[in-house]
């Protein structure tokens, strides 16, 4: 009789430069990002089914992963968070 075979969790992992839009590229999609991570390289983490976006030890994104391609996939509050301080900075 064969040992089962566990399975084990296996990110795919890349580094990711964030220019002046809160968004990091991969797999062709972009993701957003808390504002104030602009301008820092940024490591994203993901499953099958989920990116993650690191910023030293703090995850600070986490989204569904999306299979298209060209995408935009936002979380509400971030882009919730840059009009806020946009508003703000105009007064």
């Amino acid at each position: 009789m064969r040992p089962a075979v566990e399975e084990f969790a296996c990110d795919e992992r890349i580094e990711v430069d964030i220019g002046k839009t809160p968004y990091a590229r991969f797999d062709l999609n972009d993701y957003s990002i808390p504002h104030h991570h602009v301008r820092r390289t940024v490591v994203v983490l993901a499953t099958l089914d989920t990116v993650r976006v690191l910023d030293g030890a703090e995850v600070v994104a986490t989204h569904a992963r999306s299979w298209d391609r060209g995408q935009q996939v936002e979380d509400k509050e971030h882009i919730q968070n840059l009009t806020d301080e946009k508003s703000l900075a105009r007064k």
